[in-house]
Formats: structure tokens, C-alpha cells, sequence
């Protein structure tokens, strides 16, 4: 007797065990990352309020236009951060003063105060605007999970087909046992209708095993050997 083969409809029921299973698995994943990357994207907005403004400010209040387009430069490559605009309040108005290309309208924006200490009074000067979209984290995240996904895939359907031979395994080893009970039940119930045993003589031990029935008919205990 040996262990059936998988068929047709198991093979398929791991297939789909192992897809599912995958893409539940991309869904933590993708809500891990997703996490960790508007986290590092809220620590960019922190450093550039901590370390940008005070220059971009005196850019401004002193009309250092070249100073405006290093700190663009610097601010375009920090993560997450597609556009960057900075404006002059004049006459209780902002004036753009710079302005990256890009498309903006799908991107959120985040502004900054700029103020200069003139003379030992602060001065609102103009304001810094950095924009970030959901377009490049998604497309990020995307890359990332595409990367995963297969892996994950064979990866499961591995711990599957693992699983299910195990399974099997036990069942097919309890099957065997049973059987051999039964056949042994049912030599038992033959030989002692028939009145018949049987013996083994154990050259090394120096012993004889004799059969339950064997014992029954010289009116010894079942099991009891002979040295």
C-alpha cells in the first residue's frame, strides 16, 4: 500500500490556500510600509522646519535669489518632497519669489512661516511651501510589494505542499497501523478456532516466544517465553 497521490482538487485548493494566504500578507505589508513611509515623510517636514528656514528667511529678506535656488535644490532631495515654492509678504500679500516646475495639482502642500530678526524686532517676511503627492509613495510601495509578492507566493505554496505531505503522512502511517491490528486480530481469531500457534526460538537469547494460542493449549499465561 502507498500514499496517494494529491489530486487534481487538493493541488488546487493549495493553489488558492497559498494566493490567499499571499494576499493577506501583502496587505500587512503594504499597511507596514505604508506607515513607516508617511512617518519618514512627517520627519522631512520636521527637519526642514528645523534646518531650512532660517536660511531660506534670509535668502528672502535679502533678495539672494541663487541662495533660493540652492535651498530648492536641497529641499527637492529629501524624500518625499515633488515641488517647492517660496513667496515674499509685501503689502499684506504673498509675491512668489520662486516656484519649481511640476505639476501641483495633485499634490499636498505644506507651508511654512518664514520670519527675519531685523534690528532685534522678528518680521514676517514671506512664506515656504513644499509639496508632497501620494505618487511617489504609492509607486514606492507598489515596487516594493511587487518585489515580495512572488517570492511570498512560492513560499506558501511550499508550506502548503509541506503541510498537506504531513498530513497525509500521519494519516496514511494511522491507516497502516490499523490494518496491522486488524490482520493480527484476525490471525489471533483464525488460530484460535483452528486450534494452531506458533513459536520463534531466539538463537542469541537462548528463548522461545510462543503465540497467545500456543500458550492457551499447553495452559500457559499469553505472552510467557521459555529459556
Amino acid at each position: 500500500m502507498t500514499m496517494d497521490r494529491p489530486s487534481l482538487k487538493q493541488i488546487g485548493f493549495i493553489m488558492l490556500a497559498s494566493v490567499f494566504v499571499t494576499a493577506i500578507s501583502l496587505l500587512f505589508q503594504a499597511h507596514i510600509y505604508y506607515t513607516q513611509e508617511v512617518e519618514t515623510r512627517d520627519q522631512t517636514l520636521e527637519l526642514i522646519e528645523r534646518s531650512y528656514l532660517d536660511s531660506t528667511a534670509a535668502a528672502v529678506f535679502y533678495f539672494e535669489a541663487h541662495q533660493l535656488q540652492l535651498i530648492s535644490q536641497g529641499l527637492l532631495g529629501l524624500p518625499y518632497i515633488d515641488a517647492v515654492a517660496v513667496s515674499e509678504y509685501v503689502l499684506e500679500d504673498y509675491q512668489p519669489l520662486l516656484e519649481t516646475s511640476g505639476d501641483l495639482a495633485n499634490l499636498e502642500s505644506y507651508e511654512f512661516p518664514l520670519s527675519y530678526v531685523y534690528e532685534g524686532e522678528p518680521r514676517h517676511i514671506g512664506k515656504l511651501t513644499v509639496y508632497s503627492g501620494p505618487g511617489r509613495l504609492q509607486t514606492q510601495m507598489f515596487g516594493a510589494l511587487q518585489r515580495t509578492a512572488i517570492f511570498n507566493l512560492f513560499v506558501f505554496m511550499a508550506m502548503a505542499v509541506i503541510l498537506w505531505w504531513i498530513t497525509h503522512r500521519k494519516l496514511y502511517t494511522s491507516s497502516m497501523e490499523r490494518q496491522l491490528q486488524d490482520n493480527s486480530r484476525l490471525l489471533s481469531m483464525a488460530a484460535s478456532v483452528a486450534r494452531i500457534g506458533g513459536w520463534e526460538v531466539d538463537l542469541e537469547s537462548h528463548t522461545v516466544s510462543r503465540s497467545d494460542e500456543v500458550c492457551r493449549i499447553h495452559d500457559m499465561e499469553p505472552g510467557s517465553t521459555v529459556s
